[in-house]
C-alpha cells in the first residue's frame, strides 16, 4: 500500500535505516578482518561499535512512536554488502562468511565498499532528520543529528585514509558544496506545497 502521510514515510525510512545498521554491525567487523592497514581495521571496528549505539538510538525513537523497528529491508545496503562479500569473502560449511585469505584485497577496495555504504546512510539520515523536523519530533531530531554527525565523521575518516589529509580536505569541501537543487530546496523564498499530509 502506498504511503500517504509524512509520518508514515518517516516511520518507513526509520525502518530502512534500522535494517541497514543491523547489516553494518555484521559487515564492519568482516571489513576489519580483511584490512591490511591496522588503522583501517581499527576504523571499521570503531564504526561497528558506533553503529550499535545508533541502533539503540533508533530503538528509543521507535518506542516513543509506539512502532516496531522491523518490517522493512534495506535492499540498497544489502546489495552493497553482497557485492563486498562476493569479492572478498568465502562461505564456510556452516553458511557463514569469513575473510578469504587466498584473495589479496587492496585496502582501497575495502574503503570503496564502505564509502558507498556510508554515503547511502548519510543521505538517508539527512532525509530522516528533515522529516523529524517537519513533524516537530525534536527529541528524535537530537538523536538523529548525533547519528548523522557520527556517520559524516566516519565517511570523512575513510576519505582521509584513502587519499591523505591534504587531498581529502579539498575533496570534502567540494562534496559539501551546495548543488542548485539543495540550494533551491533550502531557499526561504521558494514556496512549496507539502508533498505529504503531516499525519
Amino acid at each position: 500500500m502506498p504511503i500517504s502521510t509524512l509520518s508514515g514515510l518517516y516511520i518507513d525510512q526509520l525502518r530502512d535505516v534500522y535494517d541497514a545498521r543491523q547489516q553494518l554491525v555484521r559487515v564492519f567487523p568482516m571489513m576489519a578482518d580483511a584490512a591490511n592497514d591496522a588503522r583501517l581495521g581499527h576504523a571499521f571496528r570503531d564504526q561497528a561499535a558506533r553503529t550499535r549505539s545508533h541502533i539503540k538510538h533508533l530503538k528509543q525513537i521507535f518506542r516513543s512512536l509506539k512502532e516496531k523497528p522491523s518490517g522493512r529491508e534495506c535492499t540498497v545496503v544489502r546489495g552493497l554488502v553482497e557485492e563486498f562479500e562476493d569479492e572478498t569473502m568465502v562461505r564456510g560449511v556452516d553458511g557463514r562468511y569469513s575473510v578469504d585469505r587466498d584473495v589479496a584485497v587492496p585496502d582501497g577496495a575495502l574503503i570503496s565498499h564502505a564509502w558507498r555504504i556510508e554515503r547511502y546512510i548519510v543521505t538517508a539520515c539527512h532525509t530522516i532528520c528533515t522529516y523529524a523536523e517537519m513533524l516537530n519530533r525534536l527529541d528524535d531530531l537530537a538523536l538523529l543529528k548525533q547519528t548523522r554527525l557520527d556517520d559524516q565523521h566516519a565517511h570523512d575518516a575513510l576519505m582521509r585514509l584513502m587519499v591523505g589529509p591534504t587531498e581529502s580536505e579539498a575533496a570534502m569541501q567540494l562534496e559539501r558544496a551546495q548543488t542548485p537543487f539543495s540550494a533551491a530546496f533550502r531557499s526561504p523564498t521558494v514556496r512549496r506545497a507539502p508533498l505529504y499530509p503531516m499525519q
